[in-house]
Parts: C-alpha cells; sequence; structure tokens
C-alpha cells in the first residue's frame, strides 16, 4: 500500500477508489454521505464514535473574556457552540509507532497479535 505524506478529500477518494478497485465517483458518494452524516449527527447535539479512530461531538465553550491584540482592549465573548474530536487510544498509540506499514483501524483477524 503506498504511504501518502497528505491528502486532501480528492486525493483520498483516488487512493480508497485504487485500493478497493471500484470507481471514484462511487467512493465520492460514500465519502460525502458519511461526512454529511457525521456533520448532521453533531450538529443536532449527538456524538459520532468510529471504533479505534475517533469521536466528534459538539460542546459549547463558556463566554470568556479575550484581548484585542492591535488595541489592548479586552472585549466579552459569548458561549458558543465548538467542535471537538478525541482520536481514540488505539490511533495514539499507532502514530507513536511511526510505522505507516503497519497501521490500520480495521479489526484484525482472530489470533492475529495485536498492533499497539
Amino acid at each position: 500500500m503506498k504511504i501518502y505524506h497528505r491528502l486532501n478529500k480528492t486525493g483520498l477518494v483516488t487512493a480508497v477508489a485504487k485500493e478497493l478497485r471500484v470507481p471514484a465517483d462511487e467512493v465520492s458518494r460514500v465519502l460525502d454521505a458519511t461526512l454529511d452524516m457525521i456533520v448532521r449527527t453533531v450538529v443536532g447535539g449527538g456524538s459520532v464514535s468510529i471504533t479505534n479512530f475517533g469521536t466528534w461531538r459538539a460542546k459549547t465553550a463558556p463566554p470568556r473574556t479575550a484581548r484585542n491584540p492591535h488595541t489592548g482592549a479586552t472585549v466579552k465573548l459569548p458561549g458558543q457552540q465548538v467542535i471537538r474530536f478525541r482520536v481514540s487510544p488505539r490511533m495514539k498509540a499507532l502514530v507513536r509507532t511511526a510505522d505507516p506499514n503497519s497501521a490500520t483501524v480495521r479489526k484484525l483477524p482472530k489470533g492475529t497479535k495485536t498492533q499497539p
């Protein structure tokens, strides 16, 4: 499997299409639907967890006081909804190993040694 150093959406669609040997437009539709479902769920107040990858959720950030960097004046900012992504422990462990050839969040067959 090819190791990519940077992927945007188009590159991701192309890479997945090659890996799975399916048309890129089909992969693009699936990716769009997946991202739309994540956004709708989080905007609706829910959370989305992908095992061995991470969890997205919305959180209410409390009101705070900030400072204008040009004038130094303080400004009161209202609370607002922000999105949070929490990386799974498995993903953290995979990143720490720094071995892209063995990194996968896919389930491993029974009897296979577990990765970090």
